[in-house]
């Protein structure tokens, strides 16, 4: 006689909760740029979130763009980081909004905030108030350079 076993619970499954949560506000470390400053904004994101003003600044080279600094507070077992930011509509034509962030010594990710207008993708980022990008973690400090309109 064959078995069927049938999983009762809520679909999808929440997110387990993670070890830290690092508001944008609460970096150790930051650098402006000739160009560019980094600016607090109370109640923008999880708490508080930063941002690079005026916001027509050009795209920036890694080693000039602002940046801010935070140190991670690694535990066994912890493996990867979620950098969540807030969904945007399309910045300027052929240019992107985007970041890079550097664990430890490794080399800088670039990352895009922008999914396409008015796209599947697009929705789902403004329905849960975020944009998510994840990547693997075992180094701190982790540098985060905010580009106004973009990383070049």
């Amino acid at each position: 006689m064959k078995r069927t076993a049938m999983l009762l619970g809520l679909w999808p499954p929440f997110q387990s909760e993670p070890h830290q949560r690092i508001a944008a506000s609460a970096y150790q470390k930051s650098r402006n740029s000739r160009e560019g400053h980094i600016v607090k904004i109370a109640g923008l994101g999880y708490e508080d979130g930063v941002l690079v003003q005026p916001f027509d600044t050009p795209s920036y080279d890694i080693a000039s763009a602002p940046y801010v600094e935070y140190d991670l507070d690694i535990q066994p077992g912890d493996s990867q980081i979620e950098i969540r930011t807030l969904p945007t509509l399309h910045v300027h034509e052929g240019r992107d909004a985007r970041y890079a962030v550097q664990l430890g010594d490794d080399e800088p990710q670039v990352f895009s905030i922008h999914a396409g207008d008015f796209t599947a993708e697009w929705r789902w980022n403004v329905l849960r108030g975020h944009t998510s990008q994840s990547m693997r973690n075992n180094k701190s400090p982790l540098l985060a350079f905010v580009a106004g309109e973009g990383i070049s």
